[in-house]
């Protein structure tokens, strides 16, 4: 507890900052520029415009506010929030008959929907944005679903507890077909008639992204796909996890690049293909040097996202003419099963100084973000080796 704040080893530090300035009054709102001498055209709620803006009305009594609020109150199936002042807010998630887990959860959405609403606010003010509450909600979800699970044991929410957050998260513990798996030589059948495995990647619009847990290449437009036994899947997003998730005959590596893929065709039975390249320390990655800049504004800025133009996914450079392939999941919640993995026999190389900027510019403060290897349940593995 700080000045009354109650300070949420969930969320980054700067959610924190920010929700301790909220509780002491002392955000840049127009009422409080006002208050300091700056020269302020009009003091209302740039929201609403019904009130001035301070940072009791814009967070408890401006409209936007208190639809949000009932928003995240349908969705946590709580009481519907009611908040005469801000400190009636931070103390929501005292309130009731919750578990200490959830007590904490609602805690994590209050902090993050009053970001995403200061957040929303200034993005109406310097890029004439529209504010949408459904889009604000929307981006709750999205930090609460990164921020709510970690890959440390003794947080309370690391992999062996993923299954308990959520009930749609409970094939994290008891699926049947997880990933990542141990890809051992005498589990694998060696397939020396290929399947076809045709990529056809192109160059694209990016954002490069912190997720809170990983760093995330997000193509913008098409940038190819690749069409595995007659189904073409387009290329969605890349990332990183460090040490490598997957392991070869037990050995883990220092870096694993997931390009994942989505289905073109709704009504296919495995929706999402997943190529992982893996990497030990060596030479500089050419591609990951590419990104250097930008990610390195992720950790100096604190960014959470950059614009660094065209990516040419081609650049990555995986080798797919022996490759292992097996039928698995997500490796972070919900761990959705179904998933085709396609994993390069071919270890590329990875300098150390690339790893670390990787994890710094998370800001989860984690050692690593690879879940634990999963029981493969005598799955079929296969080596394909022309």
């Amino acid at each position: 507890m700080v000045d009354g704040f109650e300070w949420n080893n969930w969320l980054p530090i700067k959610v924190n900052i920010f929700g301790w300035r909220v509780t002491l009054n002392r955000l840049p709102t127009r009422n409080n520029l006002a208050r300091r001498s700056v020269s302020i055209p009009c003091l209302n709620c740039p929201l609403c415009g019904e009130a001035s803006e301070s940072v009791e009305h814009l967070f408890t009594s401006c409209f936007v506010a208190a639809s949000l609020w009932h928003m995240v109150s349908v969705w946590c199936k709580i009481r519907t929030i009611v908040a005469f002042e801000v400190k009636d807010l931070m103390h929501v998630h005292r309130y009731g008959s919750l578990n200490a887990v959830k007590r904490k959860l609602i805690q994590t959405i209050i902090l993050l929907s009053c970001w995403c609403l200061w957040k929303a606010k200034n993005d109406l003010l310097f890029s004439n944005k529209q504010v949408s509450i459904p889009k604000i909600l929307e981006e709750v979800k999205a930090r609460e679903d990164e921020r709510e699970f970690s890959y440390e044991k003794a947080s309370g929410k690391g992999p062996e507890e993923w299954g308990k957050i959520h009930k749609e998260w409970s094939t994290c513990n008891n699926g049947k077909m997880q990933s990542p798996i141990d890809l051992s030589n005498y589990r694998v059948d060696v397939v020396h008639k290929p399947k076809k495995l045709l990529r056809n990647y192109k160059p694209c619009n990016a954002i490069l992204i912190n997720r809170g847990h990983d760093v995330e290449v997000q193509w913008e437009g098409h940038a190819g796909s690749i069409e595995i036994n007659g189904t073409i899947y387009s290329l969605k997003q890349a990332h990183w996890h460090s040490p490598s998730e997957h392991t070869i005959n037990s050995k883990r590596y220092s870096l694993e690049l997931h390009m994942v893929h989505k289905s073109i065709d709704p009504t296919s039975k495995h929706q999402i293909a997943v190529i992982g390249v893996l990497y030990k320390l060596g030479k500089p990655n050419p591609f990951l040097s590419k990104l250097g800049r930008n990610i390195t504004s992720l950790v100096k800025q604190d960014n959470e996202h950059r614009h660094p133009g065209v990516i040419d996914p081609r650049e990555i450079r995986m080798s797919c003419r022996r490759y292992y392939n097996y039928i698995g999941s997500l490796t972070v919640p919900p761990c959705t099963e179904g998933v085709i993995w396609t994993i390069s026999k071919k270890v590329r190389t990875v300098s150390l100084e690339q790893v670390q900027l990787l994890r710094e510019a998370v800001h989860d403060h984690a050692a690593k973000n690879s879940r634990p290897l999963q029981p493969d349940h005598k799955r079929d593995i296969q080596l394909i080796s022309p």
